[in-house]
């Protein structure tokens, strides 16, 4: 259910990218490809409308897009499916809806919805819930400090891996939304690795 977000209340801007939250709205939906496909559609119905003359071309790149973003999805779907029994821990909210469309939900975050500091006891806390539940990975992600990552890991035998939900590493181009959830995939893929 890509509308269940419980841990998404009150999102304030983070350290290098502003998208705030307003009332029961996820901000980061771009990392599900199926939303992606609503909106895809939801573009191609009021571009049609507002431009009636050119309504074949919207249906028909619009098919084209939702095609390959069809594909992207069965295609990570298949890249981590084994991994579903694991678990892990990233380094802020930002990958609520990825989690869940690929059913590799988080079980904490190191920095709060609003983006503060986590002092030692959430710290404490991060390393006892890796510890107690035999968690294997701490993502981390350019938009996190990566000294809390190593922090939250140290003492434990959980692997990491650096994701990026904004895609920082990709040149900005038609190519950039694959890119960007392939490497998600990718950073997954690695850290819950055996």
């Amino acid at each position: 259910d890509h509308d269940d977000h419980d841990d998404h209340d009150d999102h304030d801007d983070h350290d290098d990218h502003d998208h705030g939250q307003v009332g029961d709205v996820d901000p980061h939906a771009w990392i599900d490809p199926q939303i992606a496909i609503a909106w895809v559609d939801d573009i191609e119905t009021a571009l049609s409308q507002a431009d009636p003359d050119n309504s074949d071309t919207y249906a028909a790149n619009a098919a084209a897009t939702i095609a390959s973003l069809n594909a992207l999805d069965d295609e990570i779907a298949a890249q981590l499916a084994d991994l579903s029994q694991r678990t892990l821990v990233v380094p802020h909210d930002a990958y609520h809806y990825f989690g869940v469309r690929y059913d590799l939900p988080a079980s904490g975050s190191i920095s709060f919805s609003d983006a503060t500091t986590p002092g030692p006891d959430r710290i404490a806390a991060l390393q006892d819930l890796i510890r107690e539940n035999d968690i294997t990975c701490v993502l981390s992600d350019p938009q996190s400090r990566s000294e809390w990552v190593d922090l939250v890991r140290e003492g434990t035998d959980a692997n990491t891996a650096l994701a990026d939900p904004l895609g920082t590493a990709y040149a900005q181009g038609p190519d950039h939304y694959a890119a960007t959830l392939r490497g998600l995939a990718n950073a997954y893929a690695a850290c819950l690795a055996d």
